[in-house]
Order: structure tokens, then sequence, then C-alpha cells
């Protein structure tokens, strides 16, 4: 009778341990459920907050993104130079890269670093539509996309150079005549026409 009472606490313990109800760290216990145990709590955890992490990143908004629609905006200020003799709107911000008798030009980098509106200014003395199509093609594309006359003046338009395209206009004034040559992006032309039929000769 006592060798049997002896044996059923460790009967009992063994199914304790089969059934991972077994938790304890006493003798005889090797602690694995409660290790098992531990890890999945923690895992189920970290998933957790990772899962919520996710959502909180797709429903939040990309940093900066109207900041860099406002950027892309080029707004038009007017310059003049009386001695050369014109006026015209240019993006306002530009930089002045040239500024002597040989001709005057401004730079506007648009967001980005890798394109720019390029407004040059020059005295070529132009005569007629064609005199200007022969200083528009003296370099580079000799392709045509429109020319026509215009009041005070003549305009022609290159057909794009991969991303880029220019925009000549010539105008004359009571004494004077003056040329614009504005480029920048293809997908700019609208803007570089309006900088461009802007030109006013002044003298």
């Amino acid at each position: 009778m006592k060798r049997r009472t002896q044996t059923l606490p460790w009967i009992l313990a063994v199914g304790l341990a089969a059934s991972g109800a077994w938790v304890s760290s006493g003798p005889g216990c090797t602690g694995k459920s409660k290790e098992k145990g531990g890890k999945a709590a923690r895992t189920a955890r970290t998933e957790s907050r990772a899962g919520g992490g996710q959502q909180a990143g797709r429903g939040a908004a990309r940093p900066g993104a109207p900041e860099a629609r406002k950027a892309a905006q080029v707004v038009l200020e007017t310059v003049k130079d009386a001695g050369y003799g014109y006026e015209i709107q240019i993006p306002k911000g530009s930089k002045v890269l040239q500024k002597d008798e040989f001709g005057h030009t401004y730079s506007y980098v648009l967001p980005g670093g890798m394109m720019e509106f390029n407004v040059h200014l020059m005295k070529t003395g132009v005569k007629d539509l064609q005199s200007l199509v022969n200083h528009a093609t003296m370099i580079g594309p000799k392709k045509i996309e429109e020319k026509k006359a215009i009041a005070d003046g003549f305009l022609v338009v290159k057909a794009p150079q991969g991303i880029l395209q220019e925009v000549w206009v010539s105008k004359k004034g009571k004494t004077a005549s003056v040329t614009a040559k504005c480029s920048g992006p293809a997908k700019q032309k609208d803007m570089l026409l309006k900088i461009c039929t802007s030109l006013k000769v002044t003298k």
C-alpha cells in the first residue's frame, strides 16, 4: 500500500506535463511549457504592434506633398531694361546669367534642379519671318513646329528636342528690334509661349 501511494504523484505529474499544463519549475520539471507559452505571447504582442504600425503608415499623408506641388507653380514678373530697350515677363526668382551688349539671359531652375526656364534676349536685326527662322535654326534642330507673324513681330516654335523645346519671338520698336529665345521643358510649351510673347520693345 505504501509503494502505490508514492507512485501516484509521479503518474499525475507525467500526465500534467503531457497535457501542457505543467508550469512548475520544481524538481523533475524542465519548464519547457512555460517557455513556449512566454515566447508565443511575446510573438503575438510584437505582431500586433507591427500590424498597427503598418495600418497607421497606410493611413498617414505623405509629408511634403503639398509643398512640392506649390513649389512646382511658376509665377511671372515683369523685368525691364530701358538701355537695351525691352520689357518681358519671366519666372519670379530668376537669376541673371548675362547682362551685356551681346545679350541678357535669365534662368529659373525648376524644383529638382534638372530643368530650367531660360530666357535670352538679343539684338539680331530680324526684318521678316524667314529671317527669324534662319536665326532659330542656326544651331540645333532645323525642324519647325510653328511659324507666323504676330503683333509687332514674328513667332517661331521649334520642334521638341527630347524633353526640351524652344520658342523664338522677335519684335520691333520705333528705333530698335529685340529677339527673345525662350527654352525649357517641352511639357511647359504654354508657359514658354506666354513668356516669349510678352516681349515688348520699348525704344
